[in-house]
């Protein structure tokens, strides 16, 4: 399985929710068994942690709302959603490419389990989850105007939602869904009244590792209010209520993001019901529904390579590794979580100096992480790379590299 061999074992240690990590002692007689038969670096995932993340999300909407529905996000790890793990515990698959919707049919989900978003929906994509009974999320006016034009084909039974937008907690105006604040939103409503197309589900995205609850809870006043207006147009009931994912895990704070924090799963999935339950006209009617990614997988996957090659330079230590940001692409949107370890998988711990961590390309700015590092760090002892579950695997290439991606050729 080379780079994307998958480690899965059971963690009998308990755990918290915050910092909950693969632990490499505990684990390193398996681990070194699958280092020793490889060459290459390797992302491994702890099965444990998987479960323990999708419980707790469950939990949480269980005590917070009646009906529910989890849906991973395919795109955030392809190697995860291939292994089924969330599709065992009553996942359905979010999609949003026809490449994925194609890939959650392989599965083994049915028409019905998959909710397509995403921005491109070619007219082919569209009729064929439409007549599997996907929940189709309407994206924007074009996708609109050819839902209505293929109205004959789509027909009553379409599960068709739309998806809105407000400004982001960023303060930026998102490029995705019909702007609600502007009237857009409510234009297309009727815009799709007039052709006699109901929507049954509304959604709602508010961007990518948002730790603020109020954030979600403002989120959800304004589906909630929203959907009041969706149905007093349409005069049928809207049945989902879609929030879409954005949760964060435990890795560092994004660059640029100022202070940031990531909660429980618990404290966003309150604010979202509290809402929804104050401000929906029918709250007992509708499936709430959400699109988790990060969230479920990106603590419990680490990243392991090999030091080929230490130089010591005027105090900092300059490491060569046989990673690559090619490899590890989202080094460039937050700062690494890193530790070092032996030969032996015993941690290095002792006093440490400032070092930059360098991948195998012939790229200068080919750089995984700057800060402290052990002294008697050396060649040949495993660095390790924390929170990395997330996009990635999926982002990642073999440039350079070549290590063992599927690639598609045209």
């Amino acid at each position: 399985m080379g780079i994307f061999e998958k480690f899965f074992v059971r963690n009998t240690a308990g755990s918290n929710e915050q910092g909950h990590f693969p632990d490499v002692v505990l684990h390193k007689k398996k681990i070194l068994e699958i280092l020793h038969k490889t060459s290459r670096p390797v992302f491994l995932a702890e099965k444990r942690i998987l479960l323990d993340r999708y419980d707790r999300l469950e939990n949480a909407l269980k005590q917070n709302w009646k009906k529910y529905q989890i849906a991973y996000s395919l795109k955030t790890n392809y190697d995860i959603a291939r292994s089924r793990i969330f599709q065992s515990q009553g996942a359905w698959a979010e999609v949003v490419s026809g490449y994925e919707y194609v890939l959650a049919k392989r599965l083994g989900f049915s028409g019905s389990e998959i909710i397509c978003n995403g921005p491109i929906k070619r007219d082919n994509e569209l009729i064929a989850a439409v007549q599997q009974n996907a929940l189709v999320h309407i994206d924007n006016q074009d996708e609109l105007l050819r839902v209505m034009r293929l109205g004959r084909i789509l027909k009553d039974k379409a599960r068709l939602g739309l998806r809105i937008s407000t400004l982001l907690p960023s303060g930026k105006t998102s490029r995705f869904g019909f702007s609600v604040p502007n009237g857009e939103a409510l234009a297309a409503v009727r815009l799709l009244h007039s052709s006699h197309i109901r929507l049954k589900s509304i959604h709602l995205h508010i961007g990518s590792d948002v730790d603020s609850v109020d954030s979600y809870q403002k989120a959800a006043k304004l589906m909630a209010l929203f959907c009041n207006e969706v149905e007093r147009i349409q005069k049928f009931p809207v049945s989902c209520i879609d929030m879409g994912g954005g949760f964060p895990a435990d890795g560092k704070a994004p660059y640029g993001y100022g202070h940031w924090s990531s909660k429980p799963i618990s404290d966003y999935i309150q604010a979202i019901a509290y809402s929804l339950r104050r401000y929906l006209a029918r709250p007992n009617t509708k499936t709430l529904v959400v699109e988790p990614g990060r969230y479920l997988v990106d603590n419990a996957v680490i990243f392991i390579t090999r030091i080929y090659n230490v130089n010591r330079c005027n105090g900092v230590i300059q490491v060569l590794t046989d990673g690559s940001v090619t490899l590890l692409p989202l080094s460039y949107y937050r700062p690494q979580i890193v530790k070092v370890y032996s030969p032996l998988c015993i941690r290095k711990t002792g006093d440490s100096l400032h070092g930059i961590i360098y991948g195998a390309t012939c790229q200068e700015n080919d750089m995984l992480y700057e800060g402290g590092l052990p002294k008697d760090i050396s060649i040949g002892d495993y660095v390790v790379y924390y929170s990395v579950g997330a996009y990635n695997s999926s982002m990642g290439n073999r440039f350079i590299t070549g290590y063992n991606k599927p690639t598609i050729f045209i």
